[in-house]
């Protein structure tokens, strides 16, 4: 096969995007672990591209774990985190529109007024999580688990909770127009926005 140009173009860009990618995510696990902070910091300013709000956006880094870590405010948008262990983390304020949460433990973790938009949450444990005040319109929370969650004026607007697990969980003030809510488990601790009939 005859390499034009633009087929060269294409995979040398390609190829320079797959570096950044893997250089991205090397730098993700460096900074988020505080014996390598101040490295990873460096590192990033050497090569010109120091670490802000949003040198993560699109990380990839499946089965992470990040529990515990105060991820508060960045820009994870389109992230692939399927499976990681984000247990007790901190990401209020985070965005997370369109990042890949799928069967991430999210257990206790603080996601007030975060952004997760079109984020795929399918098998996710979220049992205990703070999900107040955040931006769920249109995630995928299928088969996902809230036990306990609190879910207060969160918006879940056209989002899919099929087969969710909602005993105890506090969606009193939950925005659920549009709402995929088929085979849902709930129990008597369940509050439900006033008039809802799940």
């Amino acid at each position: 096969m005859k390499l034009t140009k633009a087929k060269l173009k294409q995979i040398i860009k390609e190829s320079i995007e797959d570096e950044e990618n893997e250089m991205k995510a090397n730098l993700f696990r460096l900074y988020f672990n505080p014996e390598h902070r101040q490295q990873a910091i460096e590192l990033s300013n050497s090569l010109g591209t120091p670490i802000n709000y949003n040198f993560f956006v699109g990380v990839n880094l499946p089965g992470v774990d990040l529990a515990g870590v105060d991820l508060g405010n960045f820009n994870l948008s389109g992230a692939v985190l399927t499976g990681a262990n984000l247990k007790n983390a901190d990401l209020s304020g985070a965005d997370l529109s369109g990042a890949d949460l799928q069967s991430a433990n999210l257990r206790i973790t603080v996601l007030n007024e975060a952004n997760l938009k079109g984020a795929n949450l399918k098998g996710a444990n979220l049992s205990g999580a703070d999900l107040s005040n955040a931006d769920l319109t249109g995630a995928n929370l299928a088969s996902a688990n809230l036990e306990n969650a609190y879910v207060h004026n969160t918006d879940l607007s056209n989002s899919n909770l099929t087969n969710a697990i909602l005993n105890s969980a506090a969606m009193y003030t939950a925005i659920l127009q549009g709402a995929n809510m088929k085979n849902i488990t709930y129990d008597k601790y369940t509050s439900f926005p006033k008039g809802f009939e799940p």
